[in-house]
């Protein structure tokens, strides 16, 4: 764990005043972090369901619980379009994606 005046150093390095400004652009320090892996399509797809529930759990605590089946049907479609996504777009979007990442990496 850093100490505060090693944060402070780190922050100031980056750009940032110790007033919270920019002395120069958003983007200043973006090539000096280390960039993120790319997940698999298939964890990407495993991941997505949750994201979606918890939008359909929020829009349900708000209606009455007659939309709960709503929701449940909604959540079923949801799953099913992730399956067509996984075997149609998906795989050439991802190889794309890749692509594009690989070559920022260069």
């Amino acid at each position: 764990e850093q100490s505060y005046p090693d944060l402070q150093h780190n922050i100031l390095q980056l750009g940032m005043s110790s007033h919270g400004s920019t002395s120069s652009s958003t983007y200043a320090g973006q090539s000096s972090l280390p960039r993120l892996p790319i997940p698999t399509l298939e964890e990407t797809l495993e991941r997505f369901p949750a994201a979606v529930s918890a939008l359909l759990s929020s829009s349900r605590d708000d209606e009455s619980n007659s939309d709960g089946a709503k929701n449940s049907k909604e959540m079923e479609e949801c799953l099913e379009e992730i399956q067509k996504f996984l075997t149609t777009d998906g795989p050439v979007l991802q190889k794309l994606l890749v692509e594009y990442d690989e070559k920022g990496r260069e």
